[in-house]
């Protein structure tokens, strides 16, 4: 292979690789409107404990609907754990965490 060759694979590859990491997980959660979806958070990282009505209690996992935790008290458990439960403050972003802790709040 020529280097001219050699070097358009890797320009190629690093194009890709790029375009791909800026696409990042946040695009994930994110509806056409480009709001959050906090719905698709919350059975993507919590419902396998919590239940997808919040009531699963897996693990002396809280049930949600009961829970008198404040809005801002469920962003500091989201975002840094407590008890079995891991820390998302390095896996979703500051308003995917509000996002949640909003959706949480509707579970009844």
């Amino acid at each position: 292979i020529s280097w001219n060759v050699m070097l358009r694979k890797i320009f190629l590859a690093t194009v890709l690789s790029v375009g791909l990491l800026s696409c990042g997980e946040e695009s994930l959660y994110t509806n056409e409107d480009g709001s959050i979806n906090s719905e698709k958070i919350y059975k993507a990282h919590c419902a396998i404990c919590h239940g997808d009505d919040g009531r699963k209690g897996f693990a002396n996992s809280p049930i949600l609907p009961e829970s008198q935790l404040s809005e801002k008290e469920r962003i500091l458990v989201i975002a840094n754990g407590r008890g079995t439960m891991s820390a998302y403050k390095n896996v979703l972003s500051d308003k995917e965490i509000e996002a949640v802790a909003k959706y949480t709040l509707t579970l009844k």
